[in-house]
């Protein structure tokens, strides 16, 4: 008598994209092994299955079961490893825009670093009364977001370091008009701005250049050191000193202390609201009261 099979779910045999590219990236930073992963995936699973979607770069194709097991081992978005868009935040982007289109591997670690960062943020300042709105719909929660994820974006960036700690010897001849303009579009926050446009607004995006390694193991580096750093601060066992946080953005940037915060001028008065405390996020708006405070004798 021949033995009854069950049939399998269409999800289980459809076969769906895996980019081979992000699957090895997201092994790279779990530490995971063709072998390794095949084991945890299961005991029918074979390693060279997994060998062969984390080889190269280009889209390979496996059971959408499998696919999801992959997501959940890994711990990243099912739809990125598929292909799709991982959400950053906007400021952070703007700050680390090269290394992340350029990397799968950074492009994961920093927005593994952003989600821990926003909820740890949004954390305290759920500790806080809200502040009012401006006229124009902006807020000081706005303004706290943005200021934290532009500095973790430029604080992960080596050449903001190098800009800011190195500078060349030797006397250098004035750059070319050529090598101006190049300067210019080496601006992160301002690339994309001088980026020839697309033919049609439906034209993909030209493909981002590979990211040099050295590069991208001095990217994740910092990444794993603020991992490590704010640790504590993640999982709610220390308190974060903003005031630090906005003196060590203003090292970096020294404009940080000339830019009016956007919701400056929906702030109650300080009789109303007193300047906040160093470990508030609002502290990272408040910045004015505390350079206008007259030095202590």
């Amino acid at each position: 008598m021949k033995k009854k099979t069950t049939p399998r779910s269409p999800q289980s045999t459809d076969l769906v994209p895996v980019k081979a590219d992000r699957l090895r990236a997201a092994m790279d930073l779990g530490g995971w092994t063709v072998t390794t992963l095949a084991r945890k995936l299961g005991k029918r699973e074979n390693p060279q299955t997994v060998h062969y979607l984390s080889r190269g770069s280009d889209v390979k194709r496996c059971r959408a079961a499998r696919r999801a097991a992959l997501a959940r081992i890994l711990e990243v978005p099912e739809d990125w490893l598929a292909g799709g868009d991982f959400a950053l935040p906007l400021p952070g982007v703007m700050a680390i825009l090269k290394e992340v289109e350029g990397s799968p591997r950074v492009l994961l670690a920093v927005g593994r670093l952003f989600q821990q960062c926003y909820a740890a943020v949004q954390r305290d300042l759920e500790k806080e009364p809200r502040r009012p709105d401006t006229q124009s719909g902006w807020n000081a929660v706005n303004d706290v977001h943005w200021f934290m994820f532009s500095t973790l974006g430029a604080l992960l960036n080596p050449a903001r370091w190098q800009a800011t700690l190195t500078h060349l010897t030797g006397a250098a001849s004035p750059p070319t008009v050529a090598e101006a303009e190049e300067q210019v579009r080496q601006q992160q926050d301002l690339v994309k701005w001088f980026d020839p446009l697309p033919p049609s607004m439906w034209a993909p995006r030209p493909k981002a250049r590979a990211l040099d390694r050295d590069t991208e193991e001095a990217v994740v580096g910092f990444v794993r050191g603020w991992h490590r750093t704010l640790d504590t601060w993640f999982h709610g066992s220390a308190t974060f000193d903003y005031q630090a946080f906005w003196q060590l953005a203003a090292t970096l940037n020294p404009v940080v202390g000339h830019l009016l915060p956007q919701s400056w001028h929906g702030r109650p008065p300080v009789d109303t609201l007193p300047v906040a405390p160093p470990t508030s996020p609002y502290a990272l708006v408040d910045w004015p009261l505390r350079a206008a405070a007259p030095t202590p004798s």
